[in-house]
């Protein structure tokens, strides 16, 4: 099982050695790119002369609070008193409000702020027992999570071993059925293919030899009609066939129309445009065998017949 395509964190290792590869990475990536100090700097944008010399060449600031108006200047002329009596009465007045605010901020301000802090630790009490009740709640699923992980992990590695081994074995059929295909190019019987049906239990065909001696002339060795076993052989009840690539040869009997035969060992019907076909086995208890027309036979159903063809030699020339 590929890290890539599903991994368990707590079975699969592949996720451990990729984490050595990926230090490795970033070593490399580190050292192709050196650091240069004066580079950097050099690289930054200029401080602006409020931060210059530690501070000493800043700009002094204009003040943004507007103060003049708790000023009490001292008139100047008799105009002037009534203005002055004016903005004393108005200073006093905050200076009042002010010291007001204080008294009670010294009488209740502290026991609003400790009401507050009160609330805020009892909300992070609160909080802080709801994440523990998640926290513990996530380590029970992670728990049971690597439990049942482990505990399948005999199973899955089973699985891996089978997977591997039947790739294994299929490549090592690939590569038989190559050089079977190799050494019987030139060697294998020739024949050609004139009507095939097949189903899943079962694949029939008629052949004619193309290999043919000149002096063989008789039909019943040109002409073969072919039952091969399907995946599904044997499902269609009592019959000749009953296991998969397994060749059963018919025996031709008559033919009472165009679209109809007789065999030793079944009946045949074919579809007037012969797009279908219905074989039954002349056996007691035998199901009708559905069949659909195709277009000559597969690689292997090709070899299979070559092979069956090959254990019978042409008779000799008188």
């Amino acid at each position: 099982m590929a890290a890539e395509e599903f991994s368990l964190p707590y079975v699969d290792t592949e996720l451990e050695a990729g984490a050595g590869v990926v230090d490795a990475e970033l070593a490399a990536e580190y050292a192709a790119v050196p650091y240069d100090a004066q580079a950097y700097a050099a690289a930054l944008p200029p401080l602006p002369a409020c931060m210059e010399n530690g501070g000493g060449g800043a700009v002094a600031l204009e003040p943004r609070l507007d103060l003049s108006r708790y000023s009490v200047p001292e008139p100047a002329t008799a105009e002037e008193v009534g203005p002055a009596v004016g903005n004393a009465a108005a200073v006093l007045e905050i200076a009042g409000a002010r010291l007001m605010n204080a008294e009670l901020g010294k009488e209740h301000a502290v026991g609003e702020w400790k009401a507050a802090v009160e609330q805020k630790e009892a909300l992070i009490d609160a909080m802080t027992a709801a994440l523990k009740r998640v926290e513990e709640e996530d380590e029970k699923v992670n728990r049971a999570r690597a439990e049942a992980q482990l505990a399948k992990a005999g199973k899955i590695r089973g699985l891996e071993s089978e997977y591997q081994q039947l790739v294994m074995k299929n490549a090592a059929i690939a590569e038989a059925v190559d050089n079977l295909r190799e050494r019987m190019v030139g060697v294998a019987p020739k024949f050609k293919t004139l009507y095939v049906f097949e189903s899943p239990v079962a694949t029939l065909v008629e052949i004619k030899r193309t290999d043919a001696p000149a002096h063989v002339t008789d039909k019943g060795l040109i002409y073969h009609w072919v039952v091969i076993g399907g995946a599904q052989a044997g499902e269609a009840g009592p019959g000749p066939v009953s296991a998969p690539q397994q060749v059963v040869k018919m025996t031709f009997e008559a033919m009472p129309s165009a679209t109809s035969r007789t065999f030793g060992e079944a009946f045949l019907e074919m579809a007037s445009d012969f797009s279908s076909a219905h074989l039954r086995f002349r056996v007691a208890g035998a199901q009708t065998i559905d069949l659909v027309a195709r277009q000559g036979l597969d690689d292997l159903s090709s070899m299979i017949v070559a092979a069956w063809l090959s254990q019978m030699p042409w008779p000799a020339s008188e």
